[in-house]
């Protein structure tokens, strides 16, 4: 059965409990049109405004999802229990699900999409009482979906442990944002390799059996360690003595990190790869390893400021930009769908409240009694980081655009960008982004010139990576317009230098398809060439 709660000013809360097959069945009937709409908007992310593209990149997917060969009753059983409540085929929310995977090894079976991101941060620290704390952001470009059906939903089914999950519709497991009755929570982090492992455990599910089953760190681990996954994927785990599990599945191999908070402190993680014989740039999208760096040496900044805090002072400075200019990231980004704080001891969570990205303007729920009346406090206070989530809110509405080829609204949201950084250092950057985002969709020769020439402007003024990149567009362009490059800069970062060396002896004919072949990702403000 399910109990559902509403407040307009609340996530909705969902207690599943009793039957476990009838609770999913029961939760796919409330989800209804809302779960068809979201396996559309996910579905959409593998979509390009080009029909033949689209065609290979759905027949790519379509192989992969025969060539998974996981069997578990169980998950079948409640799949198929939430997808008949739903009116969804199976095989559709089975597909939806899979996409995430299908991006993270994406390199290496079509070149024509650029990798949807599930960033993601997690923060272990002590609270003021001395008490074990994990913070997480849940970093998804899925604006106008994810946040849209925000949700809260606890289990408590025979032989389970009780949980409690922060999730969204289309996503019946728990185990993406979680804590269970025994104080063990758990966060997915999206890592990227060229893995696929048609063996592998489908990792929501993965997720799910860890959080509904272990009590312990000890415990997660050794279910972990005989387990495989599709693709790579890294689960940060954290009982309530203050353990701390970081471990990478990379198919059937296994590489992790265990920790104490207690000796540690402080420990940020966000989408590294623990495996350090492994080269990030190896694998799409290259710019993750400047991403991670960047999000790594800001939020060292937060040490001072969430250790031996109380545990909503910890979330504020965790979705509070740490640095004046928004365009170096810290661990709150554009795509910042959720941001909640677990304490395993006093059996207690916190969110932000309000629309994605998450990022604090005064407003934080603090929720106790999880399982029972669940308690709610809304904390306000006065208005802050307004400016942040104004041009985070711009960005990710353009890139949501983008996705769901929807040009002309990507166009004026990051239009609207612009304007709302002129004079302050984003607007650079954005500036680059626009000039991108034009590259693509304008094929004019007298719009491309004109391309050169802001390109060129700008170009003295980016940061070293977007310089790189700036002189591939520089190359392009030039190759498609017939005229001599700009810009004599040579890129330094290794596979973007590897592209220029390239492209630089290609003919403008072989140019034209890598329009096509660029993507935008505002989202973790970058540009992807595939």
């Amino acid at each position: 059965m399910t109990k559902i709660s509403k407040n307009c000013d609340l996530l909705p809360l969902i207690n599943l409990f009793g039957e476990e097959e009838e609770a999913f069945y029961q939760l796919g009937l409330k989800d209804g049109e809302s779960a068809k709409y979201s396996i559309q908007m996910i579905r959409s992310l593998i979509s390009t405004p080009w029909a033949p593209v689209n065609k290979l990149i759905h027949q790519s997917f379509s192989k992969i999802i025969d060539q998974v060969l996981y069997k578990n009753n169980e998950f079948d059983k409640l799949l198929g229990a939430y997808a008949q409540g739903a009116n969804v085929l199976k095989t559709d929310i089975f597909g939806a699900l899979l996409i995430p995977e299908f991006c993270s090894f994406l390199g290496s079976w079509t070149k024509y999409i650029s990798p949807i991101n599930f960033g993601c941060s997690s923060l272990f620290t002590l609270n003021e009482k001395g008490e074990p704390v994990h913070a997480r952001i849940l970093d998804f470009p899925l604006k106008n979906t994810y946040d849209k059906h925000e949700r809260i939903v606890t289990t408590n089914f025979k032989n389970r442990l009780k949980t409690f999950n922060y999730s969204s519709v289309g996503l019946p497991f728990s185990g993406l944002t979680s804590m269970n009755s025994s104080g063990l929570t758990v966060a997915i982090h999206q890592k990227f390799s060229n893995t696929f492992n048609q063996h592998g455990t489908p990792i929501f599910f993965l997720a799910h059996q860890v959080v509904s089953n272990c009590s312990s760190v000890k415990e997660a681990l050794e279910l972990l360690e005989r387990s495989q996954t599709i693709t790579c994927w890294n689960l940060n785990i954290m009982d309530k003595e203050g353990n701390i599990l970081e471990i990478d599945i990379d198919g059937n191999e296994r590489h992790y990190n265990l920790y104490n908070i207690h000796d540690k402190k402080f420990l940020y993680i966000c989408n590294e790869l623990v495996n350090t014989d492994a080269n990030q740039e190896d694998f799409l999208p290259f710019g993750m390893s400047n991403y991670n760096s960047v999000r790594r040496k800001n939020c060292k900044k937060l040490e001072k400021k969430t250790f031996n805090k109380k545990d909503a002072e910890i979330l504020k400075s965790f979705t509070t930009p740490t640095e004046k200019s928004l365009s170096s990231l810290s661990s709150i980004t554009p795509s910042t769908m959720a941001a909640v704080i677990f304490n395993p001891s006093a059996m207690t969570t916190s969110y932000i409240a309000g629309e994605a990205p998450k990022v604090y303007t005064g407003n934080i729920v603090n929720l106790s009694d999880l399982w029972d009346r669940q308690r709610t406090d809304l904390l306000s206070k006065k208005e802050t980081n307004q400016r942040a989530k104004d041009l985070y809110l711009h960005l990710i509405k353009a890139q949501f655009s983008f996705d769901t080829n929807d040009e002309v609204n990507g166009y004026h949201e990051l239009q609207m960008a612009l304007e709302f950084t002129e004079g302050q250092e984003e607007h650079d950057l954005v500036t680059f982004f626009f000039i991108v985002a034009q590259y693509i969709h304008e094929p004019g020769q007298f719009a491309l010139s004109q391309l050169m020439e802001e390109n060129l402007e700008i170009h003295s003024r980016l940061t070293p990576y977007f310089k790189d990149m700036s002189a591939i567009l520089d190359l392009r362009l030039s190759k498609l317009t017939n005229s001599k490059q700009l810009i004599s800069h040579i890129p330094t970062n290794e596979q973007l230098r590897l592209r220029f060396e390239k492209e630089l002896i290609m003919s403008k004919l072989n140019h034209i398809p890598l329009r096509h072949l660029t993507f935008l990702h505002l989202d973790i403000l970058d540009v992807i060439f595939v």
